[in-house]
C-alpha cells in the first residue's frame, strides 16, 4: 500500500465521493478557494497508476469526474467538469481498489477504497 503524507492546512477541501469500479470513473466534490488543478493526481492504488489533471480552476461546489475510455457515457453522472483518463486499460480493479487525491505538491487531499 502506498502511503501519503498527511494532510497539511490548505485551502483545499475535495472529498471523493465515488469510486466506480465498473464503469471506470471517479468522481470528487470540491469545496473550497477558487484553486487550480494544475498538477493533480488521482493515484490508482491497484495498478500504480496516476493521471495528472490539467489546469482547470475549481470553485466552491463544484463536482469533477475522471474517466477513462472504457467509461460507458450512459453511467456519467452530473458534472461541472470531466476528465478523461485517456487510456484504453482498465484502471480500477472491480475486486477492490483505492482512489487517492493528491495536490500538485503531492499532499494528500482525500482518497477513497472500494
Amino acid at each position: 500500500m502506498t502511503v501519503f503524507p498527511e494532510p497539511a492546512p490548505t485551502n483545499v477541501t475535495a472529498n471523493i465521493t465515488e469510486l466506480d469500479l465498473d464503469e471506470e470513473y471517479v468522481k470528487f466534490n470540491y469545496t473550497g478557494k477558487p484553486v487550480s488543478t494544475e498538477g493533480w493526481k488521482l493515484h490508482d492504488e491497484g495498478q500504480n497508476y496516476d493521471f495528472t489533471f490539467p489546469r482547470q480552476i475549481l470553485t466552491s461546489s463544484d463536482t469533477v469526474v475522471i474517466t477513462t475510455n472504457k467509461t460507458a457515457e450512459s453511467a456519467v453522472p452530473d458534472t461541472d467538469y470531466r476528465f478523461n483518463w485517456s487510456t484504453d486499460a482498465y484502471i480500477w480493479n472491480n475486486g477492490g481498489d483505492i482512489a487517492t487525491l493528491l495536490d500538485a505538491d503531492g499532499t494528500f487531499i482525500d482518497d477513497l477504497e472500494k
